[in-house]
């Protein structure tokens, strides 16, 4: 039934996502094409200069635009298709809450993954384009053959720990931030009778930001105390322990995040009991 609930989800996540998607790539390459015309030397009419100034304004603003759409997009499936008039036929379907928190959860995760995707995709696509002539040269592609070649000697293989332990970071990361949401909404949603919504953005810019303030303290008095003891380690040793210390973050987020699913699994199950 989890399959069936995925389809579903990932449909009408997907409906208006691509559209939004392929402008700003579409606005990403004609970017690209107007950082060329700033940099040009050549003297060029002022209305040409402020049009490539206004749509280089515009990807900017587009590019937030798509993470913000994103993230919205995902709460109002997520509040329509539970706390609403919909919420109530979600319920009484024959199918387990934890399969349609899984379901929730999953498609979130993958759209915020492929936005991400995208976004790098847009700046990646806006910088050929505006500098192809410099990118597509020998001395680039044997600048960077070195440029890796060097990661590789100073790092080794911990290189490919690293770049996973990263990807496993982000989308962890990301799980974490949709459950905090999910959860928000749902007290938002038990809480007030009514303005749910209203209470539930409230709810969640009021725990992200102790969040955040806790994790900046965490931060500093992490760095600050590791930083004396890494200066007396061999290079070999800070290598080890650098992986070690992300493993460690990845595994306290595993842990938060499986708290967090519980605390949202148990909000669902006993208190929203619909059917």
């Amino acid at each position: 039934m989890l399959k069936k609930l995925l389809k579903y989800d990932f449909k009408a996540l997907f409906k208006y996502w691509w559209i939004v998607a392929v402008a700003t790539v579409g606005l990403s390459a004609l970017s690209g094409k107007c950082i060329t015309i700033i940099s040009s030397e050549r003297e060029l009419p002022a209305v040409l200069g402020v049009s490539a100034t206004i749509i280089l304004t515009l990807t900017y603003i587009g590019l937030v635009v798509f993470a913000v759409f994103s993230t919205v997009m995902i709460f109002i499936r997520y509040y329509k298709n539970l706390f609403t008039d919909e919420g109530y036929l979600t319920f009484t379907l024959p199918v387990k809450r934890s399969d349609i928190l899984n379901s929730k959860l999953i498609s979130a995760v993958a759209f915020e993954f492929a936005t991400l995707l995208v976004t790098g995709f847009d700046i990646l696509l806006m910088l050929v384009i505006a500098f192809y002539k410099d990118i597509f040269t020998k001395d680039f592609f044997a600048n960077l053959k070195e440029g890796i070649a060097d990661i590789w000697n100073a790092l080794g293989g911990y290189i490919l720990v690293y770049l996973l332990e990263a990807v496993l970071i982000v989308v962890v990361a990301s799980a974490l931030a949709i459950l905090l949401l999910y959860i928000c909404i749902t007290i938002g949603s038990i809480i007030a009778k009514k303005a749910k919504v209203i209470a539930s953005i409230g709810i969640y810019y009021g725990v992200s930001w102790l969040v955040s303030f806790v994790t900046m303290l965490l931060f500093i008095f992490g760095t600050v105390t590791l930083e004396a003891k890494f200066n007396a380690l061999a290079e070999g040793d800070i290598k080890l322990i650098v992986s070690l210390i992300a493993l460690c973050i990845l595994l306290f987020m595993l842990l938060v995040g499986g708290i967090l699913y519980i605390i949202n699994y148990y909000l669902i199950d006993r208190k929203l009991n619909l059917t």
